[in-house]
């Protein structure tokens, strides 16, 4: 597989903004996980035009945040091991949606660009 081209306009910190920004929105309600993926993967493609392999190249450090480190702002709602659901343990704020994008740049913005660097 052929890794994703990076635009000359990217920014990862727009990409981070947006795709955090859809991940809040999308997980509003409950959702599979594997839902949540391709919706989240498939919005901000389309808003940044990008490719959807860009988008799944980068996604982790956002899920570590969202789902697994301290305060995570998602929680899994269900125990079958087949299909997972996730949903925002409740409605966040423009500002603390912002939070958590600025929390992923700044544990993970290295992480991130190291990524990019080795796609261009």
């Amino acid at each position: 597989m052929n890794e994703p081209t990076i635009p000359k306009n990217f920014s990862l910190e727009n990409f981070a903004r947006i795709y955090t920004s859809h991940a809040f929105e999308i997980a509003s309600h409950e959702i599979s996980l594997n839902d949540f993926d391709n919706q989240v993967r498939e919005r901000t493609s389309k808003e940044l035009g990008i490719s959807k392999e860009l988008v799944l190249n980068l996604h982790h450090p956002f899920h570590w945040v969202f789902l697994m480190e301290g305060e995570s702002p998602f929680e899994y709602t269900s125990s079958n091991k087949d299909i997972l659901k996730i949903k925002a343990k409740r409605n966040y704020s423009s500002g603390e949606i912002e939070n958590y994008s600025n929390q992923v740049l700044k544990k993970y913005g290295t992480h991130l660009q190291a990524k990019i660097n080795l796609m261009n």
